[in-house]
């Protein structure tokens, strides 16, 4: 049992600001358990949920934030789990992810402390957007997601846009 979670790895060509955050988190005195790095196991399937369903607060920290649209598949598994969600800003996130209602957003390590502390407090509020997030999930799995990029990679728009050269 833990007040935050964090499951994945440290370092990589993807994750960058993600040891700082770790690091931010580890000395804020919270009650903090990592898997998957710092000689924790990796955690998969049933044994990924269990940890979810430990912690208060689930980290998820994706690489590429200014990408639109791309997070890290953990945090469909967190939600999935029932896990409420602390995730790193994304470009535009607003548009695709149920910001607000199904997870919070932070944008640097110390907003992330700031957030973990109110919702820590406040465990009604925390279990509501949990609950959200988890029905959002379910309800966009990844047959939903695939029918929604067909859908959008066969608009003639998204044809012209990137094909419009080929003769």
């Amino acid at each position: 049992d833990s007040d935050i979670c964090f499951i994945g790895h440290e370092y990589g060509s993807l994750h960058e600001g993600r040891a700082e955050l770790l690091g931010t988190i580890e000395a804020s005195g919270l009650s903090f358990k990592f898997w998957g790095c710092r000689g924790n196991p990796e955690v998969r399937g049933i044994e990924h949920n269990k940890a979810v369903a430990a912690s208060k607060i689930n980290i998820v920290h994706s690489g590429w934030p200014n990408v639109e649209k791309y997070c890290s598949q953990r945090l469909y598994r967190v939600l999935g789990a029932g896990g409420f969600c602390l995730i790193n800003r994304h470009k535009n996130i607003e548009s695709w992810l149920p910001v607000g209602k199904g997870l919070i957003v932070f944008s640097s390590p110390e907003e992330c402390i700031e957030k973990a502390r109110y919702y820590l407090k406040h465990e009604e509020e925390r279990r509501k957007i949990a609950e959200y997030g988890r029905e959002w999930a379910l309800q966009n799995t990844y047959k939903h997601r695939i029918a929604s990029v067909l859908h959008h990679v066969e608009s003639p728009q998204f044809f012209y846009q990137h094909y419009k050269d080929i003769r």
